[in-house]
């Protein structure tokens, strides 16, 4: 295959912006970020078991709601992308401006809805009893900072948007790192308000409220096209692109949260073996991922000037880079997993038992490169039904049933999971791949 290097940069407010550029620091701030989450998994691990079980399963239930409200930052992505390639910062800037007062809103909204609704919520989860008790504690604090949460991931992404990725990836990393260091501190240091694990959660709330201040600090500085004004047409339009484009993210989180509910019922020690592999597996896409972010941005620009023929190249060679990345990642976690298990456990029967899921996940992975490539592609290009559509009935047929029946009926426990997430992953990538190639993408008028 002829490698184009043209369609990988092109001319942004008078700089080059390259794929390279915007996907390095994208992956820098995507490795500490979950390097963050393994190193607070191996924290709690050290002061409580159920501390890991209730803080995992709490922090799934509460990502449903960022991926709720990310369906308004993913709208106006869009949109902001295709006026900027079209060279419109004025209406760039309205629809940044429209987007973050309704980001604001339903972020407050929902976060108060969460702290009254959250212990049924984590109770629908099969959590009982100490864990239950401390995966409330823990959600409540998260829910106050959620409209935190919220806007600090809609002016990164608004940064991104304009090819400033290199400012994200400082605020991203100093975050987890203080984050890190604070979680550490309200563990061993001897603190004695609130219970531990709010003060976990705390930690992360006043680190999430540093970057937020640091992320909009940088948005005015960097000029980017901003105008504190709200429409309810533009909003309407935002929505239009924004809740099928986030319907995806929100069919995952779904199936991974009610499948955790399904690892619950055999108790904490087996939802902490998912959690550790979870941990280990979740660096494998990182590449893949902060390629499709850069992707996106490139597909979006692309169709605001109209050079879909551009966007055709860009999908296909994007899409080898992904898959490549994927299956030698996945080869490495599998062939040095008893290592890296015992990061977080030393229980030998688990570290071995591990082995076939690790096999099993480079059939999740593979197509998972060409959903995350595909997505953005499509989604960019204002095609947002068909994965809205595929997503959902991939979500409810393969992940969530096919896991109950694998892994309760058939009692084939956290295989059976990755069976189902493997089947998912499939269906999704033969259905993109065959969207893609239609070339009905090309006909969608926005």
């Amino acid at each position: 295959m002829h490698f184009d290097r043209s369609v990988m940069s092109l001319e942004s407010n008078g700089k080059r912006m390259t794929i390279i550029s915007l996907m390095l620091p994208l992956l820098m701030q995507n490795i500490f970020t979950v390097l963050y989450g393994s190193a607070n998994t191996v924290l709690l691990s050290g002061f409580s078991e159920s501390a890991v079980t209730a803080s995992s399963v709490a922090n799934q239930v509460m990502d449903l709601s960022v991926v709720l409200i990310n369906m308004i930052t993913s709208g106006t992505v869009i949109l902001s992308s295709i006026e900027l390639g079209a060279s419109d910062r004025k209406r760039a800037a309205h629809y940044a401006g429209t987007g973050v007062i309704t980001v604001a809103v339903a972020s407050v909204v929902l976060g108060i809805a969460n702290l009254f609704l959250g212990e049924i919520f984590l109770s629908a989860m099969n959590l009982e009893g100490e864990t239950l008790s401390l995966a409330s504690k823990y959600y409540t604090v998260r829910a106050i900072f959620l409209p935190i949460v919220a806007l600090m991931n809609f002016f990164n992404n608004l940064l991104i948007c304009n090819g400033f990725s290199k400012y994200t990836f400082v605020v991203g990393v100093s975050g987890n790192l203080l984050n890190f260091l604070l979680s550490w501190v309200a563990l061993y240091s001897g603190l004695d308000f609130m219970s531990p694990i709010s003060r976990v959660a705390l930690a992360a709330g006043i680190a999430q409220v540093l970057s937020l201040i640091s992320s909009i600090l940088i948005f005015r500085r960097c000029k980017c096209p901003f105008a504190f004004e709200y429409k309810a047409s533009s909003m309407l339009k935002t929505l239009k692109l924004g809740i099928p484009g986030a319907m995806v993210s929100f069919m995952f989180r779904i199936a991974q949260t009610v499948t955790t509910g399904f690892v619950a019922l055999m108790g904490d020690d087996v939802i902490n073996t998912k959690v550790y592999i979870a941990n280990i597996v979740g660096y494998v896409p990182l590449i893949g991922g902060a390629l499709s972010s850069a992707n996106t941005v490139f597909m979006g620009r692309y169709k605001g000037a109209g050079q879909l023929e551009k966007s055709k190249t860009l999908y296909r060679q994007n899409l080898c880079i992904a898959l490549c990345c994927n299956l030698v990642l996945s080869l490495a976690a599998f062939a040095f997993h008893r290592p890296l298990m015992r990061l977080f456990t030393s229980d030998e029967e688990i570290i071995a038992a591990s082995g076939i899921i690790f096999f099993a996940d480079l059939f999740v992975q593979l197509p998972r490169a060409v959903n995350n490539i595909s997505e953005g592609s499509l989604s960019a290009n204002g095609d947002v039904k068909i994965p809205f559509i595929t997503s959902t009935v991939s979500c409810w047929a393969c992940s969530v049933a096919l896991s109950y029946v694998l892994c309760v009926l058939c009692d084939m426990g956290i295989l059976g999971l990755w069976i189902a997430f493997a089947a998912d992953e499939t269906f999704k990538a033969t259905v993109y791949l065959f969207r893609w190639r239609s070339g009905k993408w090309k006909n969608v008028n926005l």
